[in-house]
């Protein structure tokens, strides 16, 4: 009996995040998990809406490289001088799991004037990482995020039902 409320909420859940085009769904009724793979242009649009939603963004027209275990993004960023200018700049972050959620650490900064513990560097790391998270908990509440892993092509979470 609990097995096959398991796949039905899995199948409900499925077609809940297909409807709302969050990546694709694949499912593991063995293993009782679900797991949603977002493209590399999905978490590019995640990171776009991430950095829209302030006003002076650390990155301007950011473009998103998924590699193996980071996710690198590059684009523009505007001196702290006071001059205006702008200088190219790249941020990798890490992602993993903490307490059933995603968590994103920053490991390098390649923005000119920027070190890696500057605050306004992990403000955006914390905010692409509510930015994913609240889309996921619109999708799949009953599930926890297991386990995250990050490809050449697609952002892999691994979802079961929270108890």
């Amino acid at each position: 009996m609990k097995f096959r409320t398991i796949a039905v909420m899995l199948a409900v859940l499925a077609f809940g995040l297909a409807g709302c085009q969050l990546g694709s769904v694949s499912i593991d009724r063995a293993a009782g998990t679900l797991t949603v793979s977002l493209t590399e242009s999905e978490v590019n649009t995640a990171i776009q809406a991430a950095l829209s939603a302030k006003t002076n963004p650390l990155l301007r027209d950011p473009a998103v490289d998924l590699q193996a275990g980071t996710i690198v993004i590059n684009g523009q960023h505007t001196r702290r001088d006071n001059s205006g200018q702008s200088v190219s700049g790249s941020v990798v972050l890490v992602p993993s799991v903490v307490d059933n959620r995603l968590s994103i650490t920053v490991s390098a900064v390649n923005i000119e004037g920027l070190p890696v513990s500057d605050q306004t560097v992990q403000d955006f790391a914390n905010k692409v990482a509510d930015r994913i998270n609240a889309a996921l908990q619109r999708t799949v509440r009953v599930f926890n995020v297991t386990s995250i892993s990050v490809g050449d092509t697609q952002l892999d979470f691994v979802l079961e039902r929270a108890e």
